[in-house]
């Protein structure tokens, strides 16, 4: 590929990869949008067609390396110019340096011009280091904003009701007995205090109300009800509370293990999104072939192997 071309192709790279860090910064900072990462997955796409085209064609090294060391320098300005930044700068360097030199190693290796198998030398080592790369800038966010992170943002009210109405079922009737989702905490006290031979509807309404008290006391003594509330939701606040006095002390490494959680998430989406990439490859360089953008050039090398004496 010429060197005009080789610019033109690392300048769309630059412009891919820009509005990629702009898109994910946006996912990752508004709940994790659905518009903005479908942007970032696009920029991020457009951006690994054209490395990988510089990857196959680029005659010299620089036209890799100068455009991605540029597109990728936003990293800082939307992260912050700290340590783990730096070191996601580096890796993502790192990674591209290894891509470009393993595609161009097998290109001179092989006797035939196969895409999948040579993009398949760098583009993974690619994928890897962009997954790391966010799940720090994931980190990073995480940790300037630790509040927004509680367990009632992991473990929502109807993702813990839907949990509670399936399983409920399937426990022991000595557990929660005669139990309906939609039973009040004064509701279900009655059903149990009858199911005794305690029928409160046989005494008055003021002894009634003091036994359902005294019944709430005993049961929810950290907490004071008023008796309408459902137990499905009470359930759910006393497990939120004993998880966050649980998880208090290991706050400071939510936003770690979220990260970490992260990228294992994105390297393993990265598997087939690769194969897509390198699809997408094959078609791009079938259709430069047949519009005469590419043609074939034949070398003459001397093959080197060992033989017994």
């Amino acid at each position: 590929m010429r060197n005009s071309k080789s610019a033109i192709v690392g300048v769309i790279a630059i412009l891919a990869i820009i509005p990629f860090w702009f898109f994910f910064y946006d996912a990752i900072t508004g709940a994790v949008e659905a518009l903005a990462s479908t942007y970032a997955i696009i920029s991020l796409s457009i951006h690994l067609i054209a490395v990988n085209i510089l990857f196959l064609f680029a005659a010299r090294p620089r036209f890799v390396f100068l455009p991605y060391a540029l597109g990728i320098a936003p990293i800082f300005y939307f992260f912050g110019i700290l340590l783990v930044t730096i070191v996601a700068y580096v890796l993502l360097l790192i990674a591209v340096v290894i891509g470009y030199h393993r595609v161009k190693r097998e290109l001179k290796n092989r006797i035939t011009f196969h895409v999948p198998i040579l993009l398949r030398q760098g583009l993974p080592t690619l994928l890897t280091a962009f997954s790391i790369a966010c799940a720090i800038g994931y980190y990073v966010e995480t940790t300037h904003a630790p509040k927004r992170i509680t367990i009632r943002d992991i473990l929502p009210q109807s993702m813990f009701t839907a949990i509670f109405k399936n399983t409920v079922p399937l426990l022991p009737d000595t557990i929660l007995p005669s139990f309906d989702q939609n039973d009040t905490v004064d509701r279900y006290t009655e059903k149990q205090l009858q199911a005794s031979g305690i029928d409160l509807q046989q005494v008055s309404q003021e002894e009634r109300v003091r036994v359902l008290k005294e019944t709430r006391v005993q049961l929810f003594s950290h907490r004071e009800l008023t008796g309408t509330e459902k137990l499905s939701d009470v359930f759910y606040d006393i497990t939120i509370a004993r998880s966050e006095k649980f998880f208090d002390s290991y706050q400071q490494f939510v936003p770690l293990a979220l990260a970490l959680g992260f990228f294992l998430f994105l390297r393993t989406v990265a598997l087939p999104y690769g194969w897509i990439i390198i699809l997408i490859m094959s078609g791009i360089v079938a259709i430069m072939k047949k519009n005469n953008m590419l043609h074939y050039v034949e070398e003459h090398v001397v093959k080197e192997r060992l033989e017994l004496v």
